[in-house]
Parts: structure tokens; sequence; C-alpha cells
């Protein structure tokens, strides 16, 4: 037996053992020269009946057409891939294809065929429930909130003290409700693959005060001051603003809602290096020791009441890390308990 022959008799071996659909082509007649174990018993044929098979004559059925524009690319780029759909079984497939130059001098393609059918189906299902989530869900949610602090307000009268306390109930738990859409919503919208950053430069000296003056009413609304703790003058990188503005505020509202009334939240920016780097910092009891290491996780949330009485989804830090990383840059924290928490992001400097 020659080196060659062994070592196509070990392919052939292992190409046999996986669950794969696998296909070896002549590029010259389009014919099958060779099937694996698997594509056999899926296509129900004998090894003998390959030779006189195309891949037209599988349960695939492409097109002549398609297979020639296949064949072609595969072998002037050395590799391609494409979906197949097989109308015998309803699957769809995934085919990556290779150029295989033989020793006897003739070009072959080889194309490992792999079922995605429940990938696509669970694709469509996620698409679907979306579709629920904010056509059957966030509208419905939104007039009851609204309705719900119309009765809070008075609008209809004086409620009793046991009224009054059911419509509080309900109210924060609609508003947590529509917290927990707008994240899923917001997560799918960043991890989408056409998600786009749109960068700029930005002076983020400039961006820390428009930030602290965008949320002075919900600090207002929670007793909570936010100050600046010493920014320093001209700051600038190149990175899209929307988003470094989507993560600060996330940050804040979290800080503000583990602040005691009367208390501050602190945010600034300075140089460090070639970084610039953001603290947001508050003077509450900290990130409890269980939740540390798995806090940047989905749905990884504190056990504990916050002031504002309403759960967040636990989406809203897996959310501010994943757009961080798409800026090009970092974040991390340190925390103490009963003294509270300072999350820090870093992003490249450009020049002013």
């Amino acid at each position: 037996m020659t080196g060659h022959d062994a070592r196509s008799q070990i392919v052939t071996a292992v190409f046999d053992q996986i669950s794969d659909v696998v296909f070896m082509i002549e590029a010259d007649t389009g014919k099958l020269c060779y099937m694996n174990e698997y594509a056999l018993r899926m296509q129900g044929w004998s090894r003998a009946a390959v030779g006189h098979k195309t891949l037209m004559d599988t349960s695939y059925n492409p097109e002549k057409c398609m297979v020639d524009v296949l064949l072609d690319t595969v072998l002037a780029e050395g590799k391609a891939s494409f979906t197949l759909h097989s109308d015998a079984s309803g699957k769809t497939c995934n085919a990556q294809c290779y150029a295989i130059a033989s020793p006897d001098g003739k070009q072959r393609v080889l194309l490992i065929v792999r079922d995605i059918s429940q990938q696509t189906d669970g694709e469509r299902a996620r698409k679907e429930l979306l579709s629920v989530i904010t056509h059957e869900l966030r509208t419905p949610l939104t007039s009851i909130k609204g309705a719900l602090e119309l009765l809070k307000g008075g609008a209809t009268g004086a409620l009793s003290d046991q009224a009054s306390s059911l419509v509080t109930i309900a109210t924060a738990n609609s508003e947590r409700m529509l917290g927990l859409i707008r994240d899923i919503l917001e997560m799918e919208e960043i991890n989408q693959a056409g998600f786009e950053i749109t960068p700029e430069h930005l002076n983020l000296s400039a961006l820390v005060q428009s930030t602290l003056e965008a949320h002075s009413g919900y600090g207002a609304h929670l007793a909570v001051s936010f100050a600046d703790a010493g920014t320093e003058p001209d700051l600038f990188t190149m990175t899209d603003p929307r988003r470094v503005s989507q993560v600060l505020s996330n940050l804040l509202s979290n800080a503000a809602k583990v602040t005691e009334r009367g208390g501050t939240v602190e945010l600034w920016a300075r140089r460090e290096g070639a970084e610039a780097a953001i603290y947001v910092r508050d003077y509450g009891p900290g990130i409890p020791e269980a939740l540390r290491d798995k806090l940047f996780e989905r749905f990884a949330k504190s056990s504990e009441p916050n002031r504002s009485q309403v759960s967040g989804s636990g989406l809203g830090l897996s959310i501010v890390k994943t757009l961080v990383a798409k800026l090009g840059g970092t974040i991390s924290f340190t925390t103490e308990s009963g003294v509270g928490t300072t999350f820090r992001i870093t992003l490249p400097l450009s020049a002013a």
C-alpha cells in the first residue's frame, strides 16, 4: 500500500464516522466519485451506485446551473459555501466546499453538508417571539401603565388606602415588565450582525456634562444628586456618542437606585496613559459577593431590593459590557460592602 493509499483510507474512515453528509465530485464531469456512509444512508443508495450519480440526483435536487456555478467558484477560489434545501425531507443544509487536487491530476470538489434546519427554525421562532414582544406586549403594557398612573394621580377621584397600595404595586410591576421588554429588544439589536457603531470625534469632557444635566430630573425623582467628581478638560476620542451615552445612562440609573435619599452619585473622566477612563461611583451597599463573578452575565441581578422598588431585568450590565466591547473599550468595577461601587470604562484617546 502506498503512502497516498494509506492516507486516503484514513480520511475515508474518518468521513464514514461523522454525521454530516460528505460528497466528492469530479470537477470535469460533475459526477459523484465518493459519498460517506451517512450520505449513502440518507439517500438510500449502495456504494456501487455512486459513480453513476450527480448532485442533481440527490434529494437536495439543485439545478444544474447552480452546480456549475458552484464548481467554477470553488475551482477558482479554492473554497465556497452555499445553502441546499431538500424537497424530499424539507431540510435546510449548509454546504462547505473545497477544491481537491488528486495525485492523478484530476480536480475534485469536496462538499461537507450539515443540516441547519433546527437553527433555521430557531431563528424563525426567535423573530416571531420578538414580533409578539414588540407588538402584542409593549403597546398594551404602555397603555396599562398610563391608566394606572392616572388612577394613582386621582384622575377618577381619591382612592382608598388599600386601592392606592394595589395601584402602586401594579404600576411598579408594569414598569418592570416594560423595562424587561426594552432590554430584550435592545440586546437583540446589539447582537444583530448588522449592528453598527458610528464613531465621530467626541469630546468626552463635554459628554460628561451633558449626561449629568440630562439625568438631573431622574435624580430629583429619587432625591439623589449627580455630580462631576473632577473631569479633565479636552478628552477626545473617536467613538459613538449615542452608545457611550447609553452606557453611562445605564450605570447612572443603576447607581441612583442603590443610593440613599440625599446621597450623591459621581461621574468623572480623566486621562490615563493612552486611554480615557470614565468612572461612575455610588455610595450604596456594594455588590453582593455571590453576584460579583457573574455581574455582566445575562439575567444576573441582586435579590436585594433597591429604593426605586422596580426590579431590573438583569440585562442592563450585559448590554453595557457588549456595547463597551463594540466601542473598543473595557469595563471593570471595584466594590466594597457598605461602602459602594465604582465602575471604570476605558476608551482609546485621540488627538484634539
